[in-house]
């Protein structure tokens, strides 16, 4: 469940090259100013951008190079996305939602079903099973949504900016409850997020992309004590 990807994205106006490697049951955070390239990086993790150059594998298995003609796409890859909205269907129950990749993907009703209350147990969510997505609060919908992605069992798990869409309180308590529900996960994982306090408490560690680049990585505290850029040094000191 090792990730190792080293590649470029060229646009018309902007090239993000990274250079990431993650472990199994680690959390990689990914923090940078709007346009950086955070969720580039994440879309080309899942196969939804291709890359330029380079190559991601996992695993040892190769996902994507360009130069050896590979691309596995995005339905093909065993990677689990949270997106930022959510992105649940508002027209299916929750319990629905979370069996939703299992059964695009082939598998019956009946096992389907199973595995997505497995998961819903996991949240603490069975109780709303039958509920319909406007009927749960923000915070259970982030927990949907992570049932949802670890439907598949993947061996990489992205987030991108898990908890822009809630207020500070709920925040503060989701949060928690995220960092708890993470650390029973074996997948390598990367989380996007703008707040170092999402960083702090859910990551091991962490890499600031600027420009398409990332200008340093390390642990929180190894990276507040000693900030690479003057945006690091604005964006960590007031936690360090």
């Amino acid at each position: 469940m090792t990730i190792d990807a080293r590649f470029s994205i060229v646009r018309a106006n902007f090239t993000l090259a990274v250079d990431v490697h993650v472990a199994p049951g680690e959390t990689l955070a990914v923090l940078g100013p709007n346009g950086a390239g955070k969720t580039t990086l994440l879309r080309a993790l899942a196969g939804l951008a291709p890359i330029t150059s380079g190559s991601i594998g996992l695993d040892g298995t190769v996902l994507d190079d360009p130069d050896r003609s590979v691309f596995v796409p995005a339905e093909k890859r065993p990677v689990g996305f949270v997106f930022q909205d959510y992105l649940l269907f508002p027209n299916m129950t929750v319990i629905e939602n979370v069996a939703f990749g299992l059964r695009a993907r082939g598998t019956d009703s009946d096992t389907a079903r199973a595995r997505a209350n497995e998961l819903l147990e996991w949240v603490g969510l069975s109780e709303h099973a039958e509920k319909k997505p406007g009927q749960i609060s923000g915070g259970q919908a982030q927990r949907v949504a992570l049932a949802r992605a670890m439907a598949v069992s993947p061996r990489l798990l992205l987030l991108d900016e898990p908890l822009a869409a809630l207020d500070v309180t709920t925040r503060r308590s989701v949060r928690s409850d995220l960092s708890r529900l993470l650390g029973a996960v074996d997948s390598a994982r990367i989380l996007v997020t703008h707040d170092p306090r999402d960083a702090r408490v859910l990551s091991d560690r962490m890499i600031i992309i600027e420009n398409g680049r990332i200008v340093q990585s390390g642990t929180f505290d190894t990276i507040a004590a000693d900030p690479a850029t003057p945006y690091v040094h604005e964006l960590l000191g007031d936690l360090s």
